[in-house]
């Protein structure tokens, strides 16, 4: 089922829609992020006779982002997790089931 996570009302819709369709949420993956950091790709030469090194370097966030994109990271990174966690905690309480949440990030 598709879900835009920074939409509350589409997350609340698909838990629902799990509710109806599964009986409830046993685990929570949270496995959804952004960010907007640019990512420059340079590549260095030693100099010794070593093998080229290829290094990626990401620029900061904060430096490099607009308001904007903040408000979309916060969106997605914390309060969608935040929401889909109380949610996935309720439909376990609410069925009396010990479930997982999982929480990955990079």
């Amino acid at each position: 089922m598709k879900c835009d996570l920074t939409k509350d009302d589409q997350v609340l819709d698909m838990f629902a829609r799990i509710k109806q369709e599964l009986g409830g949420v046993d685990v929570c993956i949270n496995n959804a992020g952004m960010s907007v950091a640019k990512s420059l790709l340079a590549i260095h030469q030693p100099y010794s006779a070593a093998p080229v090194v290829l290094t990626l370097v990401f620029t900061c966030v904060v430096t490099e982002g607009t308001p904007e994109d903040w408000r979309k990271i916060l969106d997605l990174n914390v309060v969608a997790l935040c929401l889909c966690t109380r949610e996935a905690v309720a439909s376990m309480k609410e069925r009396g089931v010990d479930g997982h949440i999982i929480h990955i990030s990079r």
